[in-house]
């Protein structure tokens, strides 16, 4: 997932905010954003249920996507 596609799934909610929602660790939450690292089965199945996409929208990049274009590739997911 690209950096710019994880800020328009999580709209206005913070890291934080997600990670105490999802249960998935806020460092690992935040270099999986960067591309730092990935992430274990279970950890992507918390955040696509609460992104409400799958876990193939998560991983998949979007190279320079606007953000109709991303919101379109997650199911209209903001």
């Amino acid at each position: 997932m690209r950096q710019r596609q994880a800020r328009q799934l999580r709209g206005q909610r913070t890291l934080l905010e997600i990670a105490t929602a999802t249960g998935v660790d806020f460092s690992a939450l935040s270099r999986f954003e960067r591309m730092e690292r990935t992430l274990g089965y279970h950890d992507l199945k918390r955040l696509a249920e609460f992104y409400g996409c799958t876990i193939d929208d998560l991983l998949r990049e979007v190279p320079d996507a606007q953000p109709a274009e991303v919101a379109k590739v997650n199911g209209g997911t903001q």
